[in-house]
């Protein structure tokens, strides 16, 4: 939508969902993250693009 796109943050967080998926550990790692942690990360996420944005 806006053609700005960082091919590494996306490559990374490519290799983190596929890591997860096959290594256990790793999953059970990102399932015990607390809900609180997953939302400050949400609203810092989209907080970040949204300031790049304008």
């Amino acid at each position: 939508m806006t053609k700005f796109v960082n091919r590494f943050t996306i490559a990374t967080g490519a290799m983190c969902m596929i890591l997860a998926g096959l290594l256990p550990p790793i999953g059970n790692f990102f399932s015990s993250l607390p809900e609180s942690v997953l939302g400050g990360c949400t609203i810092m996420m989209f907080g970040t693009y949204s300031y790049n944005w304008n």
